[in-house]
């Protein structure tokens, strides 16, 4: 290893530690940013100056390792890129401060973080042999699919909606939804019609995700606190963020007030609810039509 590449890892590991330093000061996500105590506030802009600072070196360190679990830690790079960008501007971080639990914490598929990311990239880096004296140091080569390389490398086709739920809830409302979406000349992305035998599951929520306009979220009870629907949730969310979808939750059984305290990030907006729904008995058709049809309408204003 080069004394390039030695500062190069050392950087990685920099930042990596301002963003666990930030994570564990951090409160919730989805607060005004006017509410952030100064603490937190110092912990995220220290963390943010460091990744503006490091910027180009993380890049080259992801397109040379890779991401973990393809595009879900695309968007965290997304995500990371974007609110670094608006401290460098020296504007207020405002909804950036949503984006905490992407950047700081356990997320990522296998419980990974993207601070852990970045100590891997600094780890890889460091076995790295140095060839002909000094070493160049971080250069980009392999590079990493973004969602727009995923869609174009994995065929044409578009789904309209993509239901995010937890699997107690697949018979009672997700199929018979799925079902309706049919009828009206739709197409749902349904993991039980979607993932194969010997698919990896997350590459296939990555892909659907990724190929959908527009994501309807099931919360349910089951829903509620359960750790895979709530990534598939979180990854949908960032990539609203970000311009490329549309979150529409329906709320099945479930209170608002208690969807606005464990999910404030979306408290403003508007939902659609099942107040009657239970998972010991499959929904009627009819209670979903005029679902649809507003799904269909939303659809057609994503064009």
């Amino acid at each position: 290893m080069s004394k390039r590449e030695k500062n190069d890892a050392r950087k990685l590991r920099a930042v990596a530690a301002a963003l666990r330093d930030w994570g564990r000061k951090a409160g919730p996500p989805g607060r005004d940013s006017s509410t952030v105590p100064d603490e937190e506030r110092e912990a995220a802009r220290q963390a943010l100056g460091l990744a503006v600072k490091n910027l180009d070196i993380i890049t080259q360190a992801r397109d040379r390792y890779g991401c973990a679990e393809g595009v879900v830690g695309v968007e965290v790079f997304e995500r990371l890129g974007a609110a670094a960008s608006a401290h460098d501007r020296g504007g207020d971080l405002g909804r950036h401060w949503v984006w905490v639990d992407f950047l700081t914490r356990k997320h990522l598929p296998g419980d990974v973080s993207f601070p852990d990311e970045l100590d891997r990239w600094a780890s890889r880096l460091e076995q790295e042999p140095a060839e002909g004296g000094e070493a160049e140091g971080l250069q980009p080569t392999l590079g990493c699919k973004s969602l727009q390389d995923v869609s174009a490398t994995q065929g044409a086709k578009e789904y309209d909606a993509f239901l995010c739920h937890a699997s107690e809830d697949k018979d009672a409302i997700v199929r018979p939804f799925a079902e309706a979406m049919e009828q009206q000349g739709l197409k749902p992305w349904f993991d039980k019609a979607e993932v194969r035998w010997g698919d990896s599951l997350v590459n296939k929520i990555n892909y659907g995700l990724s190929r959908s306009k527009l994501v309807v979220v099931f919360v349910s009870p089951a829903f509620l606190g359960k750790k895979w629907p709530e990534r598939e949730f979180n990854a949908a969310m960032s990539m609203e963020v970000n311009g490329k979808t549309v979150v529409l939750p329906l709320l099945c059984g479930v209170a608002r007030d208690q969807i606005q305290q464990r999910y404030p990030v979306i408290s403003d907006k508007v939902y659609r609810e099942l107040p009657q729904y239970t998972a010991a008995s499959k929904t009627e058709p009819s209670r979903l039509d005029s679902l649809v049809l507003e799904l269909r309408q939303r659809i057609a204003e994503r064009g």
